[in-house]
Protein backbone atom coordinates (compact mmCIF):
# COMPACT_ATOMS: atom_id res chain seq x y z
CA UNK A 1 0.00 0.00 0.00
CA UNK A 2 1.24 3.61 0.07
CA UNK A 3 0.75 6.19 2.60
CA UNK A 4 -2.32 7.79 2.47
CA UNK A 5 -1.70 12.15 2.54
CA UNK A 6 -5.03 13.01 5.12
CA UNK A 7 -5.99 16.60 4.46
CA UNK A 8 -9.20 18.42 5.83
CA UNK A 9 -10.76 17.21 2.38
CA UNK A 10 -10.41 14.05 2.68
CA UNK A 11 -10.81 13.63 6.60
CA UNK A 12 -14.61 12.01 7.00
CA UNK A 13 -13.81 9.55 3.87
CA UNK A 14 -10.41 8.79 4.26
CA UNK A 15 -10.84 8.16 8.43
CA UNK A 16 -14.24 8.55 9.90
CA UNK A 17 -15.64 6.61 7.17
CA UNK A 18 -12.97 3.59 7.22
CA UNK A 19 -13.56 0.39 8.73
CA UNK A 20 -9.83 -1.02 8.34
CA UNK A 21 -7.75 -0.49 11.29
CA UNK A 22 -5.47 2.56 10.64
CA UNK A 23 -2.25 4.01 12.16
CA UNK A 24 -2.29 7.74 11.63
CA UNK A 25 1.14 10.02 11.94
CA UNK A 26 0.76 13.55 13.22
CA UNK A 27 3.56 15.38 12.39
CA UNK A 28 5.44 18.28 10.67
CA UNK A 29 7.97 18.03 7.82
CA UNK A 30 10.25 20.34 9.91
CA UNK A 31 11.10 17.94 12.63
CA UNK A 32 13.50 15.71 13.08
CA UNK A 33 11.60 12.87 15.62
CA UNK A 34 9.01 13.49 13.09
CA UNK A 35 11.10 12.37 10.17
CA UNK A 36 12.31 9.46 12.12
CA UNK A 37 8.67 8.30 12.65
CA UNK A 38 7.41 8.93 9.13
CA UNK A 39 10.26 6.27 7.95
CA UNK A 40 9.16 3.71 11.27
CA UNK A 41 5.73 4.35 9.75
CA UNK A 42 6.48 3.89 6.02
CA UNK A 43 8.16 0.50 6.56
CA UNK A 44 4.61 -0.59 8.82
CA UNK A 45 3.29 0.11 5.55
CA UNK A 46 5.63 -1.80 2.94
CA UNK A 47 5.29 -4.83 5.56
CA UNK A 48 1.32 -4.76 6.23
CA UNK A 49 -1.34 -5.30 4.07
CA UNK A 50 -4.43 -5.50 6.78
CA UNK A 51 -3.49 -1.69 7.37
CA UNK A 52 -3.95 1.40 6.27
CA UNK A 53 -1.43 4.40 7.28
CA UNK A 54 -2.29 8.20 6.77
CA UNK A 55 -0.20 10.88 7.39
CA UNK A 56 -1.36 14.41 8.48
CA UNK A 57 0.91 17.43 7.65
CA UNK A 58 -0.45 19.57 11.28
CA UNK A 59 0.99 22.24 10.04
CA UNK A 60 -0.67 22.19 6.70
CA UNK A 61 -3.74 20.55 8.75
CA UNK A 62 -4.04 21.91 12.25
CA UNK A 63 -8.07 22.01 12.20
CA UNK A 64 -7.37 17.98 12.09
CA UNK A 65 -5.25 17.57 15.22
CA UNK A 66 -7.24 20.07 17.18
CA UNK A 67 -10.33 17.82 15.87
CA UNK A 68 -8.72 14.72 17.97
CA UNK A 69 -7.15 17.01 20.67
CA UNK A 70 -3.37 16.70 19.49
CA UNK A 71 -1.14 19.27 20.63
CA UNK A 72 2.35 17.01 20.76
CA UNK A 73 4.39 15.94 17.58
CA UNK A 74 4.96 13.30 16.53
CA UNK A 75 1.78 11.54 17.65
CA UNK A 76 0.77 8.45 16.28
CA UNK A 77 -2.73 7.19 16.66
CA UNK A 78 -4.52 4.08 16.30
CA UNK A 79 -8.14 4.60 14.88
CA UNK A 80 -11.14 2.14 13.52
CA UNK A 81 -14.59 3.24 12.47
CA UNK A 82 -13.38 6.59 13.24
CA UNK A 83 -12.78 5.98 16.52
CA UNK A 84 -9.85 6.35 18.67
CA UNK A 85 -8.50 3.16 19.71
CA UNK A 86 -4.92 4.06 20.46
CA UNK A 87 -2.14 6.69 20.73
CA UNK A 88 1.14 7.14 21.16
CA UNK A 89 3.14 10.64 21.25
CA UNK A 90 6.86 10.96 20.89
CA UNK A 91 9.09 8.97 18.88
CA UNK A 92 8.86 5.47 19.61
CA UNK A 93 10.26 2.08 18.45
CA UNK A 94 8.98 0.71 15.53
CA UNK A 95 7.55 -2.29 18.17
CA UNK A 96 6.14 0.42 20.28
CA UNK A 97 4.21 1.55 17.78
CA UNK A 98 2.93 -1.55 15.83
CA UNK A 99 1.36 -2.61 19.64
CA UNK A 100 -1.44 -0.12 19.11
CA UNK A 101 -2.85 -2.40 16.61
CA UNK A 102 -1.46 -5.63 18.29
CA UNK A 103 0.34 -6.25 15.59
Amino acid sequence: MTVRTITSENFERTVIQQEIKMLIDFGTEANPKCRKVRSIMDQIDRERGDIIVGRVDIDKHPEIAARLSISVNPTIVAMRCGRIIGMLTGEQPKEIIESLLGL
